[in-house]
């Protein structure tokens, strides 16, 4: 039964709505349920959410090209139709991925640290590692100054460096 304004119509089959250059389908009340479906299943539900009811992933569009999809299982892509991880952005690759583990890649989708970046990094405020700085060439443009004086160590008795260059001399 379907009632429109204070007419009630009985249908005996679906109903179709059909519009100009848009439509707008609108329940009111505070139980209304909107539900779109197909012949067999219910795409998309909605009481106050937004439900994908079936096994399908849910697909975001605009200007004819699929912006943003949800996948049944979870996982969320902006940029792309499928998703590497959790949640994925991507342009030409993904360049930005959360997995279920909670890490976060930046130019990966297998991060293996908390957070793991492929590429250059640049930041303009101050770096501070409370453990192990390892890298195969770290290049520093500005002052590599200790929190205290007469506090740490540059190497140590097993880890030495094999040349200390200042100024214009050689240590080592």
């Amino acid at each position: 039964t379907i009632t429109i304004n204070t007419n009630t119509i009985s249908a005996t089959s679906s109903l179709n709505l059909t519009g100009a250059a848009a439509s707008t389908w609108q329940t009111t009340g505070a139980n209304s349920t909107l539900t779109i479906s197909s012949a067999s299943t219910t795409l998309i539900s909605s009481n106050n959410t937004l439900t994908a009811s079936s096994s399908q992933d849910m697909l975001f569009t605009t200007a004819g090209s699929e912006r943003m999809r949800i996948l049944s299982t979870g996982e969320i892509g902006i940029g792309s139709s499928t998703a590497a991880t959790l949640f994925s952005v991507a342009t030409s690759t993904n360049i930005f991925n959360i997995t279920s583990g909670g890490r976060v890649g930046i130019g990966t989708t297998s991060p293996a640290y908390t957070l793991s970046i492929v590429g250059n990094i640049y930041g303009s405020g101050n770096a501070i590692f409370g453990g192990t700085l390892a890298s195969a060439t770290t290049t520093i443009t500005g002052d590599l100054l200790p929190n205290a004086n007469l506090t740490y160590n540059l190497g140590s008795p097993t880890a030495k460096w094999a040349n200390i260059y200042v100024g214009t001399t050689t240590i080592g």
